[in-house]
């Protein structure tokens, strides 16, 4: 599913690796319909696997995940999910979902730094890692040879684990314990609501699609005729306020802000 920069990028790794790709794409700032994915699946002999963005960091757009993965299901594909931009900020139901393949990062909800990417797989995935026919394309992220090394009863050695940042990511997590994730997933939310609050309140427009914001991050338009740049860095030298730029198709017209 492409409705995104970070859609955009999905499509690129996989072709990089080989994979025939038929995208199914929205409007940057709208959710990808269910009846679009459905659509694209009917027309295939076989999908081997659906795959969209959770959290779309260049959109601000929060996509429904339940009914993709009942689709998934239905036509024999395997379900991958990017929830970089969720994970600890929204509801990330993996399980519940159906989610094959899930990945996401450390330095955004999880307030980590930035170096490590948790990955989950089902055992759907990982019987169909093990009944590859060739070896995986990359040996960095061959995950038969991770699986052999993080979870098998004889472990292979494959890299040298980043032990500072798997401290980091542990205290992280304590952090979230401590909090609550529920209590936390609604933080998240009362303070991206204040943020929209205060932004339509000074006469700005919001640039995801309504009903599916994310809580995490609040997209922005820029006015007509306003220099984002000069505002951008007067915010920051001045009051130590960041607000990133915005990126691919979205450089010029959008900006966005992240509630902490």
């Amino acid at each position: 599913g492409v409705n995104g920069f970070f859609g955009e990028r999905m499509v690129d790794t996989a072709q990089r690796c080989g994979a025939e790709v038929v995208s199914v794409s929205a409007e940057w700032g709208s959710i990808i319909e269910p009846e679009a994915i459905e659509a694209v699946l009917k027309k295939q002999k076989k999908v081997k696997l659906l795959a969209l963005v959770h959290a779309e960091t260049s959109t601000g757009v929060l996509q429904p995940l339940i009914e993709a993965s009942k689709l998934a299901k239905q036509y024999g594909a395997l379900f991958l999910v990017d929830t970089v931009t969720s994970l600890g900020g929204h509801e990330v139901a993996v399980d519940d979902w159906g989610i094959d393949i899930c990945f996401s990062c450390t330095q955004k909800c999880l307030s980590c730094p930035p170096g490590l990417s948790p990955l989950t797989a089902s055992q759907t995935a990982l019987d169909v890692l093990k009944a590859r026919s060739k070896k995986v394309q990359s040996w960095y992220l061959d995950l038969s040879m991770l699986y052999s090394y993080w979870c098998a009863a004889n472990r292979i050695y494959h890299h040298t684990a980043p032990i500072l940042m798997i401290y980091a990511l542990h205290e992280a997590l304590a952090v979230t314990v401590e909090e609550g994730l529920e209590n936390a997933i609604q933080r998240h939310l009362n303070h991206g609501n204040a943020l929209k609050s205060g932004v339509e309140a000074m006469g700005l427009t919001l640039h995801a699609q309504e009903g599916h914001r994310l809580s995490t991050l609040t997209s922005v338009r820029i006015p007509s005729g306003i220099d984002d740049l000069k505002i951008r860095k007067g915010l920051l030298n001045e009051f130590g306020i960041e607000i990133g730029g915005g990126l691919g198709s979205l450089n010029i017209v959008l900006k966005y802000l992240i509630p902490r």
